[in-house]
């Protein structure tokens, strides 16, 4: 989508689609406003914010995350591994013996 920027900016209490990311990034710096993710980004941000190695994630988050690996090299950030997350079922000792 021509003029489609993934961000938002969070400005007097409303949230708002990044139209002009020059003229948003002035008001974060200037701390007029707030930065906010759309759901392909969010995981980009996160790792910058704190990076990250890797993430163990559930099947579903997996998946998400793996839509957003491909913008991690246009903000130069290093893409966590991404781990499935261990499943254990507890069970007690007459339902292993069946």
């Amino acid at each position: 989508a021509n003029g489609f920027f993934p961000f938002f900016v969070i400005e007097k209490g409303e949230r708002r689609r990044v139209t002009d990311p020059r003229e948003a990034l002035a008001k974060v710096r200037a701390g007029d406003a707030w930065p906010s993710t759309d759901v392909l980004t969010r995981p980009v941000y996160k790792s910058f914010l704190i990076p990250t190695a890797a993430s163990v994630l559930g099947p579903a988050e997996i998946a998400y995350h793996a839509q957003s690996l491909a913008l991690y090299p246009l903000f130069d950030v290093p893409p966590p591994v991404l781990l499935p997350r261990s499943h254990v079922v507890p069970s007690s000792a007459m339902k292993r013996r069946w």
